[in-house]
């Protein structure tokens, strides 16, 4: 492990609480592993063994249905952690697909030691439950976004969640990956997704070139975007689990 990650991983909100004795003892079960653009890190049911640290890269999390077919639950960007809450859970396989986008670096962490030095510190306990609140927190806004009550207005949702902070107000979104992966992120077909990016196109709401998003009338999407009303039902063939609770 090199000097950076190590310096990295120390003042993640995880490590941040470990004594020099604790932090001596996981590093002998941390590995840091290359992965291949599309080469898979872990599998849906294999045994859980490790969770991981994502250093570079991006990393799909991804459920595979009985017939085959692929629902991305969530994406890890570079500085997030996962897999972290199979430690506290019954079943010890991995519930989803972890797939690298692109050349990808993590940080391999050994579970059942990080488990005995959390047994052995209430501060380090006291850490980890505040991250994955914060993480709850976060899947639960993304809920409340899923519940918008068309294809549209979750596009929409997602183009101003990625707008940076800009004082000249350009608003140049690059989207990170293919567009069929960001249509399965917000359940959407691929087809979908291009007829409303195109409409938005020819509303002057955006301009597109390959995956540079310009955006050109920030309020209108706003509108476009808006919450659904309190007690709206969730679109037909939304999955009833929250599989992104796992990370």
């Amino acid at each position: 492990m090199s000097i950076q990650i190590n310096k990295i991983l120390q003042e993640t909100l995880l490590f941040a609480s470990l004594s020099p004795t604790q932090w001596d003892l996981l590093k002998t079960g941390i590995l840091c592993r290359d992965v291949e653009k599309n080469h898979t890190l872990f599998h849906q049911g294999q045994p859980f063994t490790h969770f991981y640290f994502l250093h570079d890269g991006l990393i799909k999390l991804a459920l595979i249905t009985m017939a085959g077919d692929e629902k991305i639950v969530h994406i890890i960007r570079s500085g997030e952690t996962f897999a972290t809450a199979l430690m506290f859970l019954d079943r010890k396989v991995y519930p989803v697909t972890a797939q690298a986008l692109q050349l990808t670096q993590v940080v391999a962490i050994d579970a059942a030691l990080f488990r005995k030095v959390l047994m052995e510190s209430p501060e380090v306990c006291m850490s980890l439950l505040g991250e994955m609140s914060q993480r709850l927190n976060g899947h639960l806004s993304s809920l409340s976004h899923s519940c918008q009550r068309n294809a549209q207005s979750r596009v929409a949702r997602y183009l101003l969640e990625q707008v940076p902070h800009d004082p000249y107000g350009h608003h140049l979104i690059h989207l990170e990956f293919p567009k069929q992966i960001l249509a399965s992120l917000l359940s959407i077909t691929p087809e979908t997704l291009s007829r409303i990016l195109g409409e938005f196109e020819k509303k002057k709401i955006i301009s597109m070139h390959n995956r540079q998003i310009q955006i050109l009338n920030l309020e209108l999407l706003k509108r476009k975007g808006g919450a659904c009303a309190n007690g709206a039902e969730m679109e037909a063939g939304k999955s009833k689990i929250n599989h992104e609770l796992f990370v």
